[in-house]
């Protein structure tokens, strides 16, 4: 699915509102991807992205709360305060996700934390590899693909 505009970005815009795609999970090769770190590394981008130093057990370091569309609405960074799914990927991780949809999970036998990401980008509005793969594996045309994405709207000739 695509993310609400409103939980990612905050205010309302109609158009912009969570789909379904379930074309991504079948066919996108941005679908399940996933990344390892360590927990100093995990320590070190939240120490320079947020000046919150993570002590103790790093199984309690990150929770996630996920948003009404599946997306990530925020991180809980230890006690310490949270940030949004869009500001975790962005800010905290520098772009090494490739998504604002995933989770975390600590494994403390490697010491490796794992990020896995479903899609490709912030979330928001139309799906660049759903659409192209609404249109070619299901035969949508673009008024079909634009009004999917973009809910309540209407293509008119100017």
């Amino acid at each position: 699915a695509t993310a609400n505009a409103q939980e990612v970005w905050g205010g309302y815009i109609p158009y912009l509102v969570s789909v379904p795609c379930p074309v991504d999970a079948q066919y996108s090769n941005y679908y399940g991807i996933a990344k390892t770190f360590t927990s100093a590394q995990m320590s070190q981008y939240v120490k320079n992205s947020t000046g919150v130093a993570l002590t103790g057990d790093p199984n309690t370091w990150f929770n996630v709360i996920r948003s009404s569309s599946g997306y990530v609405n925020y991180v809980n960074i230890g006690a310490q305060g949270s940030v949004t799914g869009q500001q975790f990927r962005a800010n905290v991780m520098g772009y090494k996700i490739l998504s604002a949809n995933f989770t975390i999970t600590y494994d403390s036998a490697s010491d490796l934390f794992t990020i896995k990401t479903f899609g490709f980008g912030h979330g928001v509005g139309m799906s660049q590899t759903g659409a192209n793969y609404y249109a070619k594996y299901n035969g949508w045309t673009y008024k079909q693909i634009i009004t999917h994405f973009y809910k309540g709207t209407t293509i008119e000739r100017g």
